[in-house]
């Protein structure tokens, strides 16, 4: 069930718009591409669930979750992630994924970081 391996949620968007500026400024595409590189090698995200999305081709949840169930490290299309647990606080769950997100990147006290809290289409404001 767990064998997507790594793939970006959200955290995609960062190489899009940095790759987009580089271009929008007539930037070499060797430069644009090694730039992208970078920034995909530095993005971390984290996402969860507390449903499936439908993707229309397949016409069905990719996966099915209880009501007091949370899938941890969904992929960007709907993958399932990395591990269910029982819900908890949202304060938890962003414990939780934060605390995952570090584990995986090379940061020092103090560094500039950007951060992006991204609703996956879930939440209503």
């Amino acid at each position: 069930l767990y064998t997507a391996g790594r793939r970006g949620i959200a955290g995609t968007v960062f190489v899009h718009k940095i790759a987009g500026a580089m271009a929008e400024k007539g930037r070499d595409l060797s430069e644009v591409k090694r730039v992208a590189e970078k920034t995909i090698e530095n993005v971390k995200s984290m996402g969860m669930a507390i449903s499936s999305c439908i993707v229309p081709a397949a016409g069905k949840p990719n996966f099915n979750l209880a009501e007091d169930e949370v899938e941890i490290g969904i992929g960007i299309h709907g993958e399932p992630g990395t591990h269910r647990e029982k819900i908890s606080t949202a304060d938890s769950i962003v414990e939780q994924l934060v605390e995952r997100i570090l584990l995986n990147i090379d940061i020092e006290k103090g560094e500039e970081v950007a951060v992006m809290v991204n609703g996956l289409a879930a939440t209503p404001f």
